[in-house]
């Protein structure tokens, strides 16, 4: 017999069915058929989903048994231990910072058990011990890694006319005018002026400074 059992407290985690294909709980919702739990491919709905009950069974359709849980493997992505005085990151880039984790006062609120700041909100947030912001469903305010300090891109870039050539040098278009840029971009200023010192024959526009974070306008924030 199954002794298999699923609670609401472990969607999101992996799962593996009778055929050996691995999937994930992504939701649960009470249904009076009992079949609460909303099986799939990734951790995020798409339309091959299917519900099965505590015991990973599909009742009405012919689906594989949910048997067991599946190791969760090494992704980055894999939710961290949350710790106070921690930073991380939330689903889509923000830097999060965890105050505190427990509620004596509201034990049964899932949702409010992990309590903390996101960059940017000015208000309190809070989270499921397992980095969920609200409870069974996916939210870009979930915890999804530890924090790392993106990297910083610095640099100088030649910019040259359009009838300049040079095998070091390439097209480029911006908002209807044709230049030219470097194809290495230099640490430095004096750097880039004496990289375009060597070939006087080239015409030199401009000399532009390149300071990025890694990840910055992805999404709308950095990684």
């Amino acid at each position: 017999m199954n002794a298999f059992k699923l609670t609401q407290a472990d969607v999101g985690r992996k799962v593996i069915n009778s055929r050996g294909d691995e999937g994930y709980i992504v939701s649960y919702c009470e249904f009076e058929d009992g079949e609460n739990f909303r099986i799939g491919k990734e951790k995020t709905r798409s339309y091959d989903d299917y519900w099965v009950n505590e015991r990973g069974r599909r009742e009405v359709l012919t689906r594989p048994e949910i048997i067991n849980f599946a190791a969760e493997g090494t992704s980055t992505e894999e939710t961290p231990t949350l710790q106070a005085a921690k930073y991380y990151r939330t689903r889509d880039g923000r830097k999060a910072f965890v105050v505190g984790i427990g509620a004596p006062f509201r034990p049964d609120d899932e949702d409010q058990q992990v309590v903390g700041w996101i960059d940017g909100q000015n208000r309190v947030m809070t989270w499921a011990i397992n980095g969920t912001h609200i409870l069974h469903r996916q939210s870009n305010a979930d915890i999804v890694s530890a924090w790392k300090e993106p990297k910083r891109i610095k640099g100088w870039l030649n910019v040259y006319s359009e009838e300049s050539d040079h095998p070091y040098i390439s097209r480029v278009v911006l908002f209807g005018t044709t230049v030219k840029v470097s194809t290495y971009a230099k640490t430095t200023k004096s750097d880039a002026d004496r990289a375009a010192s060597y070939f006087p024959e080239l015409k030199r526009i401009a000399c532009i400074e390149i300071d990025i974070l890694e990840g910055e306008g992805l999404n709308g924030e950095v990684a």
